[in-house]
């Protein structure tokens, strides 16, 4: 059997840390975007054991079915375990959901501080990983301007249309963020 292809996301930091990310020069939204979904789907996210494990994990204590439950218990943990951190200047730094996931679990302190696109990549492969319909939002705050920002929002089982939307950055306040967005544009992870 052959090895898979290396992850885009392969990189050993100095001191051998041997932790899968990427950092690049930021090459605009369609760049990112194809390297959050490279992420995402993959390995090292949708499909990672560890993924799975800890979505089993976070939703242990969730009644079966009881999806809308799983999703907030998710982003509960994913945003109280990765809090908020900007990237470097000029720098897109990027980990995958399974090298987050193993961070949080050697960190003192099970925190590690990620981007929103980090944030973002966590939190669609958990959901992902216990068969939820997640979609990527990316969005500007001037009108026709470049977009910025990106989050996720997460289809509720079994409703009809009706997603919830978590913007790591924004926090609980994504309403009062939302009322910003000029323009946005969703990418489906199906």
């Amino acid at each position: 059997m052959q090895p898979p292809p290396p992850s885009p996301f392969s990189y050993t930091p100095i001191g051998g840390i041997g932790q899968p990310v990427r950092m690049t020069a930021y090459q605009g939204v369609e760049h990112s975007i194809k390297a959050m979904k490279d992420g995402i789907l993959g390995p090292r996210g949708d499909l990672s054991p560890l993924v799975r494990f800890h979505c089993e994990r976070i939703c242990e204590e969730v009644a079966p079915k009881d999806y809308l439950s799983e999703i907030q218990a998710i982003r509960y943990w994913v945003l109280t375990h990765a809090p908020y951190f900007n990237d470097p200047t000029r720098v897109e730094w990027v980990r995958d959901p399974q090298a987050l996931l193993e961070q949080i679990q050697a960190s003192r302190t099970g925190v590690v501080r990620a981007d929103c696109d980090e944030i973002t990549l966590l939190m669609a492969a958990l959901w992902m990983a216990c068969g939820k319909e997640v979609e990527l939002v990316t969005v500007g705050f001037t009108p026709n301007g470049p977009h910025s920002h990106v989050f996720l929002r997460c289809k509720i089982p079994g409703a009809v249309d009706q997603w919830v939307v978590v913007d790591p950055v924004a926090g609980t306040r994504e309403p009062s963020m939302l009322t910003k967005v000029k323009s946005y544009k969703f990418w489906s992870l199906q």
